[in-house]
């Protein structure tokens, strides 16, 4: 429960990070910006970032570029 992040917070995401991540994929991002942010509490990137009650899941291929998203 609570553990769901929103399309606005992978908007923030981006745009916070934007010249780090560029056309990256997921692999990029985990390991050098939500591992790096999580680490020192040891929570997850849902956690950290105040995890949401979400209705709908979606995945993606971790080899996607991040910045392909379709992000609303």
């Amino acid at each position: 429960e609570h553990q769901g992040v929103t399309c606005g917070i992978l908007a923030d995401l981006l745009g916070h990070y934007q010249f780090f991540i560029r056309n990256s994929n997921m692999h990029y991002v985990v390991s050098n910006i939500v591992l790096p942010l999580t680490r020192d509490d040891q929570v997850s990137f849902a956690t950290l970032w105040g995890g949401r009650t979400v209705t709908h899941f979606v995945s993606h291929a971790w080899g996607t570029s991040f910045t392909s998203l379709h992000i609303p």
